[in-house]
């Protein structure tokens, strides 16, 4: 999915002119099982299934950061805070901007908790994954670069 539509017109010029770097990691290498599976029932009980909080981790300790430690870490939730300009402004300025994206029911609240997520949502609606809310991040951080 990424770099997707990113690829094309200003953006993707600028992707290629590295004045961005995208980094993309799929969770399912993470999986707990023999099939790669990387959801389970909520802890606490409830409808669906969620994306397990180890899988999250593991996903995170993996990717190539300078300072993992102090990358700016976002969920893409309709449960979150609104995205706006202003936030789009701050994510622009950051070193690093780690987004995950949820399937399913989401993700487990103790990953997003445990490891230090913010939950942004870019609208009151539900998509069938948050890739395509990580596209509009994505594109509205760029175009303040």
């Amino acid at each position: 999915m990424f770099p997707g539509p990113l690829a094309f017109s200003l953006i993707g010029k600028a992707l290629n002119e590295k004045k961005f770097s995208l980094e993309t990691v799929n969770l399912h290498d993470f999986g707990f099982d023999e099939r790669k599976g990387i959801d389970d029932e909520p802890f606490g009980g409830g409808p669906g299934m969620i994306i397990r909080p180890d899988v999250v981790e593991r996903a995170l300790l993996s990717i190539n950061s300078n300072n993992l430690q102090k990358s700016h870490r976002v969920y893409l939730s309709p449960s979150g805070k609104s995205l706006n300009q202003g936030k789009l402004k701050n994510y622009s300025q950051l070193d690093e901007l780690i987004i995950l994206c949820g399937r399913f029911e989401g993700v487990d609240q103790r990953a997003i908790d445990v490891l230090n997520f913010e939950e942004i949502s870019i609208g009151d609606y539900i998509l069938a994954g948050g890739e395509t809310a990580a596209h509009v991040l994505v594109e509205g951080c760029i175009r303040l670069i």
